[in-house]
């Protein structure tokens, strides 16, 4: 059976075949991910009103320009020794330089670019849109 037809070509055939395009799917899953709120218009909020439809729109059609807003969301952070990392990766914008670890992280880009020492805002996991 494993010569005839090999699990990894069926898993890697079905996942292609049955899998809807990032594009597709955030359409259907914005509504979750940024729900609409109604605002009434209070003059002075109009700034952040405008910047967060900005935020959604960017979001629903995966705007990976570099002027598009930067969203992502880290799944996972974890300590890694220094040691364990190949040398030509390591970038030292460190404040204090006896760190023996750092921080690596895996992450879902939603909409815009991340660069090296680019500032970010960071919201907990308790923040409710």
């Amino acid at each position: 059976m494993r010569r005839w037809l090999p699990l990894s070509d069926v898993i890697l055939s079905m996942a292609t075949k049955y899998i809807l395009d990032p594009g597709v799917v955030q359409s259907l899953r914005i509504s979750r991910l940024l729900p609409k709120r109604d605002v009434l218009d209070y003059g002075d909020i109009s700034d952040a009103v405008t910047e967060a439809e900005l935020v959604r729109r960017s979001v629903e059609t995966c705007d990976s320009s570099p002027n598009a807003p930067s969203v992502a969301f880290v799944s996972k952070m974890f300590a890694v020794p220094m040691k364990m990392l190949p040398r030509e990766e390591i970038i030292d914008n460190s404040t204090d330089g006896d760190s023996e670890e750092c921080f690596l992280a895996f992450a879902r880009i939603f909409s815009g670019v991340l660069f090296v020492g680019q500032r970010a805002f960071v919201l907990s996991a308790l923040y409710d849109p």
